[in-house]
Parts: C-alpha cells; sequence; structure tokens
C-alpha cells in the first residue's frame, strides 16, 4: 500500500506547484499579462474535464501484455515530468513578445494537464484493484491522503524557503533561475516516485490481451442529450443553480480578497516581525490541503451557507495573501514611496493612495481565477456532502447524484453508456462557466487599461 501511495507524492508536488508557482513566475519573472496567464491556465482547466472521462473510457477498455493500468502511469508519468521541466525552462522565442509567451503557457498548460490525466487517471483505478474489501480501500486512501500532506509539506511549503528566500537587494520570485531550479528538483523527485510505483506493484501486472473489446458509438448519448435541452424545467432549474452558484462564489471570493489583500499589503508595508509573522501563519494554513481542512472544519462546524462562505473565504485568502504581498513589495521598492515617508505619510495613507491603486491589474486578474477556483472549490466541497445541501441545486451535488447511474451503466457501446456519461453535463457546465470567467476578467482589464483595439 505505501509502495502505491507514493505516486501521490508525484502528483502533489506536481500540481501544487503549478498552482501555486505558474502565474508568479510567467507574471513577474516573466512579464506576462495577469489576464493573458489566467485565460490560459483557465483553459487548462477546461480541457482536463474534457479528457479525464476520455482517458477513463481508454484506460478501461485497454488491451497489452501489461494489463490497462500500468503502461499509462509509466508513460505518461515520464511524459508529464519531462513537459514540467519545460514549464520552467521557457525557450528564447518564446519570451520574444507577449503573444509567443501566452501560445507557449497555452500549450504547455493542455500537454501538462493531458500527461497528468493519462498519469492521473490509471493510477486512480490502480488503488481500487489493489484492495477487494471496503476496510482495504479506506486504508489505502487514508495512506495516499497521507503522501499527499506530506509532499504538501515538504515540497511546496518548504520551496519558499529553499528556492525563493528573499535577500536585500532583489525579491527571489523576481528571478527566473529560481523556479528552474525549483522545477528541475521536483521533476527529479516526482519521476523517482512514479517509477518506484510501477516497480512496487509490478504484481499487478496481468496479460489482458484474450478479453473483448468493447464496440462504441455516441448516437444515444446526443439523442439523450437533445430530449434533456428540449424540456423546459432543466433550462429554469439550471438558470438558478448559476444565479446561486456564481453568487455565493462572488461574495466568498470577494470575502476572501478583502482578508488577503488587506493583510498582504500591510505585512508587506509593515515589514519586519509583522510580516515574519503573517507570513508563518499563511504557510502553516498552506502546508495542510485545502480540501481536508475545509471537511475538517465543515464536519465541526455544520454544513450552513455561512460557514461555508467564511471557511473557503479564510483558506483562499492565504493564495491572495501571497500575490497582494510579492506585489506590494515590488511597488515599495519606488522611489514616490520613499518621497511620500520623507513627507512624513502614514501607514494607511501610503496603501490606500500609493500601493493599492498599482497593484490594481495583478489583483483584478487574480480575482477572476480565484473565483474560479473558490467555484470549483464549492463543486467539490458538494460533491462529497458538505457544500451546498438540498433542497439548494449545486452541480457539484448533481454530479454525486448522478454518478450513481453509473453502475447501471454499460460501457460496452456508447449507446449504452449514456447513464454513465451523466455526470458530464453538470461537470461540463462548471468548467465552460470557468472559462467564461476568465474571458470576461480579461475585457474588464483591458477595458481598464484604455489600450485600443
Amino acid at each position: 500500500m505505501v509502495g502505491y501511495s507514493v505516486g501521490e507524492c508525484a502528483n502533489s508536488l506536481l500540481m501544487n506547484s503549478l498552482f501555486g508557482f505558474a502565474m508568479l513566475y510567467y507574471t513577474e519573472a516573466l512579464g506576462l499579462s495577469h489576464a493573458l496567464a489566467g485565460i490560459a491556465m483557465g483553459v487548462a482547466v477546461f480541457w482536463d474535464a474534457i479528457t479525464d472521462p476520455v482517458m477513463g473510457h481508454i484506460t478501461d477498455n485497454t488491451r497489452s501484455r501489461f494489463g490497462r493500468r500500468h503502461p499509462y502511469i509509466l508513460f505518461g508519468g515520464v511524459v508529464v515530468t519531462i513537459i514540467y521541466v519545460f514549464l520552467w525552462v521557457v525557450p528564447d522565442f518564446a519570451r520574444s513578445s507577449p503573444q509567443a509567451l501566452f501560445w507557449y503557457l497555452l500549450v504547455i498548460n493542455l500537454l501538462q494537464r493531458t500527461a497528468i490525466t493519462v498519469f492521473g487517471v490509471p493510477y486512480v483505478a490502480l488503488g481500487f484493484e489493489l484492495c477487494s474489501d471496503y476496510d482495504g480501500r479506506v486504508t489505502l486512501q487514508g495512506i495516499r491522503s497521507a503522501m499527499n500532506m506530506l509532499a504538501n509539506l515538504l515540497g511546496v511549503a518548504l520551496a519558499w524557503s529553499i528556492f525563493f528566500a528573499d535577500n536585500e537587494t532583489v525579491r527571489a520570485t523576481s528571478l527566473p533561475e529560481n523556479y528552474v531550479r525549483m522545477g528541475l528538483s521536483f521533476a527529479v523527485v516526482s519521476l523517482a516516485c512514479i517509477i518506484f510505483v510501477v516497480f512496487a506493484t509490478r504484481r499487478q501486472i496481468t496479460d489482458n490481451r484474450r478479453l473483448p473489446v468493447a464496440q462504441h458509438g455516441i448516437r444515444g448519448f446526443f439523442r439523450d442529450m437533445k430530449e434533456i435541452v428540449s424540456d423546459f424545467y432543466p433550462r429554469y432549474v439550471f438558470a438558478f443553480i448559476v444565479i446561486v452558484t456564481v453568487g455565493i462564489a462572488l461574495v466568498t471570493t470577494a470575502l476572501a480578497f478583502l482578508l488577503g489583500t488587506t493583510a498582504g499589503l500591510m505585512a508587506a508595508t509593515l515589514g519586519g516581525l509583522a510580516d515574519t509573522l503573517s507570513s508563518r501563519v499563511v504557510d502553516v494554513l498552506m502546508a495542510v490541503p485545502s480540501l481536508i481542512f475545509a471537511l475538517l472544519i465543515l464536519t465541526l462546524t455544520g454544513t450552513s451557507v455561512i460557514a461555508l462562505i467564511l471557511v473557503i473565504a479564510v483558506l483562499d485568502s492565504t493564495r491572495v495573501f501571497r500575490l497582494s504581498r510579492a506585489v506590494a513589495q515590488g511597488i515599495l521598492t519606488m522611489d514616490y514611496i520613499e518621497v511620500a515617508r520623507m513627507r512624513g505619510e502614514g501607514l494607511f495613507w501610503l496603501i490606500r493612495r500609493e500601493v493599492l491603486p498599482n497593484a490594481t491589474a495583478p489583483l483584478i486578474a487574480e480575482f477572476g481565477l480565484r473565483f474560479c477556483f473558490v467555484l470549483l472549490f464549492i463543486s467539490a466541497l458538494s460533491f462529497l456532502g458538505l457544500g451546498l445541501q438540498p433542497p439548494t441545486a449545486d452541480w457539484g451535488s448533481m454530479v454525486r447524484e448522478s454518478a450513481k447511474l453509473i453502475a447501471f451503466a454499460n460501457f460496452s457501446t456508447w449507446q449504452t453508456a449514456t447513464f454513465g456519461l451523466a455526470p458530464l453535463l453538470p461537470a461540463g457546465a462548471i468548467a465552460v462557466l470557468t472559462v467564461a470567467v476568465n474571458l470576461v476578467v480579461d475585457w474588464l482589464l483591458h477595458l481598464s487599461s484604455g489600450l485600443k483595439d
């Protein structure tokens, strides 16, 4: 079980470093627009929602002498670490212009998400095949979660002190070579974990070439989709879900930004002990996986809407704190800040009149991206039963309820797989809304910049 669970360390290092550092790297170190970086990463999330079920179908119907899981785990694991290196080692042609850098980030993110899917879906499926009883599966998933937390603590959390330790002359997050060193280190560790998983579970490899291969078709799926869309009541429910989900996510994101921006700007402006203490508190909160932390708190406090908003806002404010603090530290080195201090301006005057106006653009871009993550977070909690509760409709709850239909689906053909494809409808709606929000934020940034089309 431990040998299999080591693969979770690779998944945690790759994904959490992507979420925690990619935006900083491409915007602060390489100078890409926050809006363009958010769009590139948002499109990749939408692509991930499409590739996951496709990869599940492919691996379930694979016939080879090495089984249906291990070839994809090994191949996807090797490819994902190679692509991960190129996420940080950006070639010169991609740095020639903002447009080239945007397309490079978009392509690399799509390839990275695809490779993670090729590795991750068979890896998760293999875990349920290792244990045949309920207790064994629970124990295995518990060890996986522990490995995930360990990788978060020893990997991404310590990266700030190992690779991004600031000095008196320059901020470490503005130096591309620091990200390259982190990427190479995480890639080597992740590849070692993936190879170890394949070796530790080699006895589970079985030759399944003699099993029949399913035949496929897609007419039945689209026929049922047409019947659902043509009905008035599903459209009414869909509109209600959009209003409720977007409203709660918007309030949560606004509260997270209020807490995170206020604390981040004050910590950067005050500096010294206040900055150190607040940064260490944020490090502790970020070391624990947000989903596990939220599940623990909501289990104790209950699943009311207010509790849901407060818990997610506090957890998400740590990410906003990191960004606002980093942006403010760059602004505070400017000459006009020194002039204002020599005039005797106070702390709040500096933040309100000098720091905040110059930090507006990156914060607006982060607001759109953070809104998408909050939306996905709420849906994930609802899927696990601790988010929005009935009778309030929610896409995450719809995915959970429709997932039960998978047991009645026959994946040998597309016509008989309609029940199993039902969860794709609310999941696709979440993905579409995520991309749409990023496009709106990009439009608002373009308007506020005053640039002509």
